[in-house]
């Protein structure tokens, strides 16, 4: 998971990745916070856009914060996905870098009533 698209995150390089994925033909999907939507390198996004074949990102909750997708909440939880996805609509109008329709939960976590929501 990246907290942003930024060079590197931890232990991770995005170039080196990259590499990877052509070497061994596969593809790698990055789990992205979409509090950070407006935190992004534009060479990492360049690279994101340009190899789509090899690298994606998807929903990694909203905010990334303590087991905010195991609430059971349902007009929480509607209103936080809500704005995860205007987050991630944006970042894409700005990027260009679509976000797939998948959910990474923080920390493992969630409720029937997020699932529900999800749909």
């Amino acid at each position: 998971m990246i907290p942003s698209c930024r060079g590197d995150y931890g232990y991770l390089n995005f170039e080196f990745l990259l590499r990877l994925t052509q070497k061994y033909n596969f593809h790698t999907t990055i789990a992205f916070f979409p509090h950070n939507y407006r935190r992004n390198s534009d060479r990492i996004i360049r690279m994101f856009r340009e190899n789509s074949d090899r690298l994606s990102i998807c929903f990694h909750g909203n905010d990334h914060t303590a087991a905010e997708l195991a609430s059971t909440d349902t007009a929480l939880l509607d209103t936080m996905l809500g704005i995860a996805e205007e987050r991630m609509n944006a970042h894409e109008q700005t990027t260009g870098l679509r976000c797939g329709k998948l959910m990474v939960f923080p920390q493992g976590r969630f409720s029937v009533e997020a699932m529900e929501v999800l749909k």
